[in-house]
């Protein structure tokens, strides 16, 4: 295991970035007309034979007990075996979804992002 040093931990800088486009974005209606607006966290999210209703029921459990999801993007990895991920886009944009709880809530991520690496 090799660490940095205290020198390089110190100094940010940023990585090239990929130009993988991802599979499906949605966007929550506050920061639409803002294609560069800075989310605070990242939630990223690696599924490998995932089901969409499974990580909806965790999403929408955690957006319960969110200071505030706005501020939040998060980006689903397929890697491979996923079904059903779209089901996911409306957590951002306001939709109803389809949700086994049917709860519903009035707060929605900032960004809901889908990347698939599935060969």
């Amino acid at each position: 295991l090799v660490l940095p040093s205290l020198e390089d931990t110190k100094s940010f800088y940023r990585l090239p970035t990929s130009s993988i486009m991802p599979v499906a974005t949605s966007r929550n209606k506050r920061h639409t007309n803002d294609s560069n607006y800075p989310y605070r966290i990242s939630l990223i999210l690696p599924a490998y034979h995932e089901k969409g209703s499974h990580l909806l029921r965790k999403l929408t459990a955690a957006l319960g007990v969110a200071e505030d999801p706005n501020e939040v993007e998060v980006v689903i990895v397929d890697a491979g075996g996923c079904s059903d991920l779209e089901m996911l886009l409306p957590l951002a944009d306001g939709e109803d979804c389809d949700n086994d709880d049917n709860e519903s809530t009035n707060q929605y991520w900032g960004r809901v992002s889908i990347f698939s690496f599935a060969s």
